[in-house]
């Protein structure tokens, strides 16, 4: 059973957004327009988000912790 859902898992749409810009991760980049082919499918088919961080705020956290130390 855990298999099946797995595989009905990677068969939906999946759709990436940053937790922290409300960035959409599409076609392997991240983009601030959402994916309309994605979200004007239709009205009762669900879509699946899963929340991450975008490489941009990755390095914006980083950033503000570079300390030099000497």
């Amino acid at each position: 059973m855990l298999k099946e859902h797995k595989e009905q898992v990677l068969n939906t749409d999946l759709l990436e957004m940053c937790r922290k810009c409300y960035a959409f991760k599409y076609d392997n980049r991240w983009h601030f327009e959402r994916p309309d082919y994605l979200l004007e499918k239709d009205a009762d088919e669900k879509v699946s988000v899963r929340f991450g961080i975008c490489s941009a705020c990755v390095e914006e956290a980083l950033a503000m912790y570079d300390v030099e130390y000497v």
